[in-house]
C-alpha cells in the first residue's frame, strides 16, 4: 500500500473508532471557527465518557480529567496545544525507534 494509501486507511479507522464512540454516547463533536482560518472540528468526553474514564483509567485520583467545552474561546488553545503535544510524541517515538534500528549491512 503507498504512503497516501496508508495515510487513507488510517483516517478511515479514525472515523470509524470516532463513530462508535460517539454511537456510545462517550464523546461529542463541535466544528469551531478560527481567526484568519478554516473551522476545525474538536471532540470533548461526555459526561458518560467522563465518568468511564475515570473509573476505568487506572490514572491517579489528582490527575484532571475533564468533560464538555467549559471555556469556548480556550478551545482553539487547547487543540493547538494537542496538535504540538502530538508532533512532539511522534518525533520522540521516531527518535527512540532509530536508536535501536537493527543494521543488517554490519554483520
Amino acid at each position: 500500500m503507498t504512503w497516501p494509501g496508508l495515510l487513507t486507511a488510517a483516517t478511515k479507522q479514525h472515523e470509524l473508532r470516532l463513530g462508535e464512540l460517539r454511537a456510545q454516547g462517550l464523546i461529542e463533536e463541535k466544528t469551531v471557527p478560527q481567526a484568519h482560518k478554516e473551522s476545525r472540528n474538536v471532540v470533548a468526553l461526555t459526561e458518560r465518557g467522563h465518568r468511564i474514564l475515570r473509573k476505568a483509567s487506572g490514572l491517579r485520583k489528582d490527575q484532571a480529567i475533564y468533560h464538555g467545552y467549559v471555556k469556548a474561546r480556550e478551545i482553539n488553545h487547547d487543540a493547538d496545544l494537542y496538535k504540538v503535544y502530538q508532533e512532539a510524541a511522534k518525533r520522540f517515538a521516531s527518535e527512540a525507534a532509530s536508536r535501536f534500528a537493527f543494521d543488517s549491512t554490519s554483520s
